[in-house]
């Protein structure tokens, strides 16, 4: 079966062209000249990888207006936030305190959340992926004498199918989009059987006592046998036979 290359799948909605993955792609197989279907594939490995690096630089963006975000205030200047006593005698421009608003914008969202460490390992995972796809394509092309070279027909993007547009905004709830998200849907819960728990008895006053009755006292401890007891019990009562 041919493999057939639909680069919008592999494009966000509204935040990023839907024919970027498609301009990477010609731009890959314009730079390194595919001869077979593996150098095809790789293109397309190495355009999937770029967007992806192309869109970790978008979240790296949104994350840095996030920090500043947090120390805005309603008239939309950032807080002066640079203290008397450190401003005091010199100038300070307001790039500088933009620079201290970023900072704790970032040390404010980084003690809630882990999501920008979660960004970090992304962003490493992206690198990789993009790094191994060109090191495939190294390889591949290192063995272009040795595999046999197929004529091949470069595989057009194929064009998707678009989504229906949603209906025009109206405030009859009933006629709102079946996909609306303010819409909660509620998953019944399965009726599962689970085994009866073992609850431990509560322990009363009387059955404490009782049991501090039964405790045996300690045992004097064993402080080696007394003198002239050194012959082994079962050999005391036997008599020593003479000398033959």
């Amino acid at each position: 079966m041919a493999h057939h290359f639909e680069p919008s799948a592999y494009s966000s909605v509204r935040v990023e062209d839907k024919d970027i993955v498609a301009e990477l792609y010609a731009d890959a197989v314009a730079t390194y000249q595919p001869v077979n279907a593996q150098e095809v594939f790789a293109c397309e490995r190495i355009a999937i990888a770029q967007a992806m690096i192309l869109r970790c630089g978008m979240l790296d963006a949104g994350f840095h207006t996030s920090f500043m975000n947090e120390c805005v205030r309603p008239g939309g200047l950032p807080h002066n936030m640079i203290q008397n006593e450190l401003a005091r005698d010199i100038e300070v421009n307001r790039a500088q305190n933009r620079s201290l608003c970023l900072a704790t914008g970032f040390d404010r969202l980084s003690r809630e959340s882990d999501s920008f460490k979660l960004f970090i390992r992304y962003q490493a995972n992206c690198r990789r992926e993009y790094r191994e796809a060109v090191e495939d394509m190294m390889r591949l092309l290192k063995l272009r004498d040795k595999l046999k070279a197929a004529p091949i027909e470069l595989p057009k993007p194929v064009e998707s199918e678009l989504m229906d547009p949603p209906p025009p905004l109206t405030d009859d709830w009933d006629a709102a989009s079946p996909y609306d998200p303010t819409r909660s849907i509620q998953t019944p819960v399965p009726q599962t059987s689970f085994p009866k728990l073992r609850i431990k008895a509560r322990t009363t006053a009387k059955a404490t006592a009782n049991r501090k009755s039964k405790i045996i006292e300690p045992q004097p401890r064993f402080t080696g046998y007394l003198k002239g007891n050194e012959t082994p019990r079962h050999l005391r009562d036997v008599e020593p036979q003479p000398d033959s």
